[in-house]
């Protein structure tokens, strides 16, 4: 998803305000053609970024949509680090009861044959995975949400933001699944 609004901004918008700014340049007589060039090309960035002053109710709404499932990502990453920061608390009590094993081993002694008790840590995965189902759930409904606003945009050039999403068609058979399942 990231990659794919990415990608949008970056060739859609940015890529062909720059042409379209570049070749203003080169026919620029003096300077204030070049500024009224310039105010034309920072425009075109914002509208086509949908982030006008004077964006449309269309286009705030969208980024709504796109506001929302940003602060998703941002929790699904700090979801992520926490899981890591457990991952690595619990094998830094392996690592350590192995160490304490092979130290007894060393001075001639039997290891303390008792297991690291992770079982604190099965709690932590159970509402990992509660919490990614859920934000499994709240992803594709925000996606549906924000696709189906973009396909019905008035400018085509957002509509096509909603091509560029599933350019391969990832969430449309998703969302088939799903329909056949019900």
């Amino acid at each position: 998803f990231v990659s794919n609004l990415t990608s949008y901004m970056m060739f859609e918008v940015l890529e062909c305000a720059w042409a379209e700014f570049d070749e203003e340049i080169k026919k620029a007589k003096d300077l204030d053609e070049l500024i009224a060039a310039h105010e034309r090309y920072l425009t075109q960035i914002l509208n086509g970024a949908m982030m006008d002053n004077k964006a449309s109710t269309e286009d705030s709404a969208i980024l709504q949509e796109l506001e929302k499932l940003f602060d998703l990502i941002i929790q699904f990453v700090r979801l992520e680090e926490n899981l890591y920061a457990e991952t690595l608390k619990e094998l830094k009590k392996v690592s350590d009861q192995k160490l304490r094993d092979y130290k007894r081993a060393q001075l001639g002694k039997w290891s303390e044959d008792r297991k690291v008790d992770l079982s604190a840590n099965k709690k932590v995965y159970e509402q990992v995975y509660m919490r990614l189902t859920s934000f499994e759930a709240t992803f594709s409904k925000l996606l549906t949400d924000l696709r189906n606003r973009l396909s019905e945009h008035t400018s085509s050039d957002v509509q096509f933001l909603d091509v560029r999403l599933d350019f391969n068609e990832f969430y449309e058979e998703k969302r088939k699944k799903k329909e056949k399942k019900k």
